[in-house]
């Protein structure tokens, strides 16, 4: 009979495999100027505080095939990964800078004057802002800094749903702060950890 916990231990394994591969060889990934999502070309827009958005919303799913979400029970907003549950606050609205499509923010469904980003500006501000910083839902309605806007970079080029998130104050990735992928896990900056985020076009 499988046993369960070794199925999960070799699992969260070879995901981190994966993370250490897609590190290495970023300096061979794309930066590209285009949609986040190939399932954004040709979809309507709108626009927002100099930002132009992409009707609809997203899902951000982990590695671990569950749903970053702004955590309910935070007075910070923490993003943290959980199961699906269809509800706004898994929900995002992508929207990149009018004269620069290779910068991104993510808005919350629930509270869509809240934005993704961590709190400080300056990367060397430790547990706030520098390595290890967990990522926050806070306010983006006024100018918006590097520490709300992302970077993406996709490990292959045809397939732009699927992108690596670097934050554009500090150059360091998004990804789970536990490694074995646990439910309830932080999502959180690292300038030597990435993670692979597939992000998923939703009509409404």
């Amino acid at each position: 009979m499988t046993d369960p916990h070794r199925t999960t231990t070799r699992r969260s394994a070879a995901l981190r495999a994966l993370g250490a591969t897609a590190l290495a060889s970023l300096s061979g990934l794309t930066l590209l100027a285009a949609p986040a999502s190939a399932a954004t070309q040709g979809l309507a827009s709108s626009e927002w505080h100099g930002y132009v958005c992409d009707d609809g919303y997203y899902r951000i799913r982990t590695p671990f095939n569950q749903l970053v979400e702004r955590n309910q029970y935070s007075a910070w907003g923490q993003a943290i990964q959980n199961p699906d549950t269809g509800a706004y606050n898994q929900q995002w609205k992508l929207c990149h800078y009018n004269s620069d499509n290779q910068s991104f923010i993510f808005r919350s469904r629930q509270n869509e004057g809240d934005c993704l980003g961590v709190w400080k500006q300056n990367p060397n501000d430790g547990a706030t802002g520098g390595e290890g910083a967990n990522l926050n839902l806070f306010d983006c309605q006024g100018w918006i800094y590097g520490n709300q806007i992302f970077h993406f970079l996709y490990p292959d080029p045809g397939n732009t749903s699927k992108v690596i998130l670097k934050l554009g104050h500090s150059g360091f990735y998004a990804a789970l702060a536990d490694q074995s992928g646990s439910t309830g896990s932080a999502i959180a900056q690292f300038s030597d950890r990435v993670a692979v985020f597939t992000l998923e076009h939703l009509a409404s």
